[in-house]
């Protein structure tokens, strides 16, 4: 098996990124905290316990949901090691989920290519039609430059092509392309989009453990 490393917030809202956050979110400690003391009384609410328990289900959740609903059915053979990262500052970031797809080579090309990004080049090379131009418009959306923002992700297949044959930014070109292209098979049909109301059950045993 070999193993790609990806990220949350390259997905956006597919895989609820700005939804999961412990900052402006549906699980923000401080709301679990002050819920349940008065102003004049010393909160015994243990924060690194919280979020410890968010991680574990956030780990869950990715590992049961997010795997069987969106990566097995790309052929991937396992998710792990999701984990919560929480910037130290909210200024211009914010949590994100990071994760890996454990995969078998012979499933992607593995008789043919040495490696994923050689078989992610080739399934760019020949996608044509609507799919093709649901994931042209998914790169542009997501990961153009903007006023006051510098993207260091390819926001289009000619470049990503490249950045997947250059080991240099080799990161955000595994994970534009693997977004791009569950993009494209939601908007095909062939995959069910997650939405908030999936990511509840978490919300909803934080709520019970925790009220």
């Amino acid at each position: 098996m070999r193993v790609l490393e990806l990220s949350n917030d390259f997905f956006g809202k597919m895989l609820l990124y700005g939804h999961i956050d412990t900052y402006s979110g549906d699980l923000n400690p401080d709301y679990f905290d002050n819920r349940d003391w008065d102003e004049d009384e010393d909160s015994e609410f243990d924060y690194e316990e919280f979020l410890s328990d968010v991680n574990d289900e956030i780990d869950y959740w990715f590992a049961d949901t997010v795997f069987e609903r969106y990566f097995k059915p790309l052929g991937f053979a396992e998710i792990r090691n999701s984990e919560l990262q929480r910037p130290k500052y909210y200024n211009y970031t914010g949590d994100k989920v990071t994760f890996q797809l454990l995969y078998d080579p012979a499933k992607f090309g593995g008789l043919f290519f040495t490696s994923f990004e050689d078989w992610a080049i080739s399934i760019l090379e020949g996608v044509g039609g609507k799919f093709r131009s649901d994931m042209e418009a998914f790169l542009a959306e997501e990961f153009s430059s903007q006023p006051g923002f510098v993207s260091w992700t390819p926001n289009n297949i000619k470049d990503l092509k490249k950045a997947l044959a250059d080991d240099h930014n080799i990161f955000h070109a595994i994970n534009a392309f693997v977004a791009a292209f569950l993009h494209a098979k939601i908007a095909a049909g062939e995959i069910e989009i997650l939405t908030p109301n999936d990511f509840n059950e978490i919300v909803e045993r934080m709520n019970n453990r925790y009220y």
